[in-house]
């Protein structure tokens, strides 16, 4: 399934703005989906909207051309298009082609992270795509297509592109927030999903679904993922009539899926063995398109009103949405939330506010939960002038429920100065063993730029023989940092945001970790070393250190040569007490 920009931002998008997929893979899809984009449809400020305002009344259009063949069509222009709303001609206002290279190669997935911490910067996915994958429920014969359908996409995209994966069904296993890193979309895809819900309940959602995507100016792409020649072998029935039955209820969401996507902008792709090459077209699609922009005279009226595009070709094929949903009219409107609320409850992060996040469990004896440190780096030449700043970190469980937030906010009396313009900001989360969303929201106080940046962190669980956090690039000086007192005393270097940094800096590795206490009279190894751009280990040295030391949390630590070359590195800690060994890895760029 397919949805443009305008579903994430709070403003119309321009034809310079990266595409945006949402993918339905859909053989039985429950209830709530509708729910779901109905939510992005929502017209209260603040939430995630369309471009369709009553006071600015803007309409955009995303129009896919090909030939009669099925080829994309280039190099149009306004003069090309024709466009109607209600069956009467508009004026174009707006015009844009958006046409960026294709990947033409699968298996492209980043190398999995391996340092225990999370990182983020809002800059990624800026130039890029945004894809969506909706999972509905399948029959578990059927779920190797899905996962197949999952994989191929998530291994086109570039590495500025942000892919999100949700189930209808609320599983959390299949929950995932935007990530330019793909990993965790394909760990999860290795967990079968169970049979859900029967095949006539997308008949009742179909409807609902249709007019929220209207609504949110969404375009719809569907996959269906039964084998052309397997259909009979997908339904189990108890008589000839009953598979009858069932059949034609298969055949009538097949053209319903035709229908809603149709009507969207997109396509259905069913009962077709070609899976990646639909995955293949719906790629070129999101590179190669236009976006149209007209003024429309229509009323806020709440009503569904058609838009018609043609091109003046003759052998074109004009693919676009067949309309769109007009806000109510309404006397009032609800208070907008506040504006880190509003950052941090937007579906993706916002650029606007160069911002870079790490955040690294700190797995200490505690009895209100692990540690969290987080340190936020803001750009400080989008901060000149702005007398100060505001910063607020939140973290969800899997669910999205609130659990654990901090927030400071701070004068500005002097920024950075030279090539490190960065202002630095530490925050404190306290939370429970599993995996989290992480959201930081900062925004300059006289009310200028803002954005916010989001990642996941695993909080590993400290009753553990042998417990690591994650391993950070540190620097040892603490002064210029603020909210420096939410770092622990027992921390004695400050987390680097950047993987890429300029040769000359005095960087360090700190690793935090705990040892059980039936290791008391134990000696703990800690080996390290660093493995260079041609591949060269170098040693850093052993250290052998009383467990006793980390019986209620530690940090050891590996200081880098100063003068590096300019290339990838790998900064490997491997961590030893008794049998048990454990260790992580970081990479970073020198340049």
């Amino acid at each position: 399934m397919n949805s443009r920009r305008p579903l994430f931002r709070r403003a119309p998008r321009v034809a310079s703005d990266p595409p945006s997929r949402w993918l339905l893979v859909p053989c039985l899809l429950a209830c709530g989906l509708a729910g779901t984009l109905a939510a992005g449809g929502d017209e209260s400020p603040g939430s995630a909207q369309g471009v369709i305002r009553s006071r600015v009344n803007l309409i955009e259009v995303d129009v896919v051309v090909t030939d009669s063949r099925g080829v994309l069509v280039r190099g149009l222009t306004a003069t090309d298009f024709e466009i109607l709303e209600d069956s009467r001609p508009v004026e174009v206002l707006a015009f844009g082609a958006v046409d960026t290279p294709e990947r033409s190669s699968f298996g492209a997935t980043a190398p999995a992270d391996l340092s225990g911490a999370s990182r983020s910067n809002n800059a990624d996915g800026r130039d890029g795509g945004i894809f969506v994958i909706v999972l509905g429920n399948f029959e578990l014969p059927m779920f190797p297509r899905v996962k197949r359908a999952v994989l191929a996409l998530t291994d086109r995209p570039g590495p500025s592109d942000q892919v999100a994966m949700l189930s209808v069904a609320g599983l959390s296993a299949y929950q995932v927030d935007f990530t330019a890193g793909k990993q965790r979309i394909a760990r999860a895809m290795n967990t079968p999903m169970r049979s859900g819900a029967q095949d006539h309940v997308i008949l009742d959602v179909l409807q609902g679904f249709q007019a929220a995507a209207a609504r949110a100016n969404v375009a719809l792409y569907a996959i269906s993922p039964r084998y052309a020649f397997a259909l009979d072998e997908m339904v189990l029935a108890e008589s000839a009539e009953h598979r009858a039955r069932q059949l034609s209820q298969v055949r009538d969401v097949e053209a319903g899926l035709q229908t809603m996507t149709a009507s969207a902008g997109g396509w259905a792709l069913v009962r077709s063995n070609l899976l990646e090459a639909g995955i293949d077209r719906l790629l070129a699609e999101s590179r190669s398109y236009y976006t149209i922009g007209y003024r429309t005279l229509a009323p806020d009226d709440g009503r569904f009103h058609r838009i018609s595009v043609a091109v003046r070709r003759p052998d074109g094929v004009v693919r676009a949405r067949s309309g769109y949903m007009a806000p109510k009219p309404s006397a009032h409107r609800p208070s907008a939330p506040a504006a880190l609320d509003r950052l941090i409850g937007a579906p993706i992060q916002s650029p606007g506010l160069d911002m870079r996040v790490v955040a690294t469990p700190l797995p200490w004896r505690s009895r209100d939960g692990t540690a969290v440190l987080i340190l936020t780096e803001v750009s400080g030449t989008a901060l000149e002038s702005a007398g100060g700043l505001e910063l607020k970190a939140v973290a969800l469980d899997m669910r999205g429920r609130l659990r654990a937030s901090d927030g400071l906010a701070v004068r500005l009396e002097t920024l950075p100065g030279g090539e490190n313009r960065w202002v630095r900001l530490a925050s404190n989360l306290r939370l429970a063993p599993g995996r989290w969303q992480l959201r930081i929201a900062a925004r300059r106080l006289d009310g200028g730029a803002e954005g916010s940046a989001f990642l996941e962190v695993e909080v590993p669980d400290p009753s553990r023989e042998l417990v690591l956090g994650g391993l950070v690039l540190t620097t040892a000086d603490r002064a210029g940092v603020l909210g420096a007192d939410r770092i622990p005393p027992e921390m004695p270097s400050v987390p680097v945001a950047a993987r890429e940094l300029p040769t000359g800096l005095a960087l360090r590795g700190a690793l935090p970790l705990r040892v059980g206490s039936r290791h008391q009279s134990a000696t703990v190894r800690v080996t390290r070393s660093l493995i260079g751009p041609d591949g060269t280990r170098e040693d850093l040295g052993v250290l052998d250190c009383p467990a006793r030391d980390f019986i209620d949390g530690g940090v050891v630590e590996a200081p880098l040569p100063v003068n590096l070359e300019s290339g990838p590195y790998r900064l490997h800690i491997a961590v030893a007490v008794g049998r048990v060994v454990a260790s992580r890895e970081l990479s970073f760029y020198v340049h």
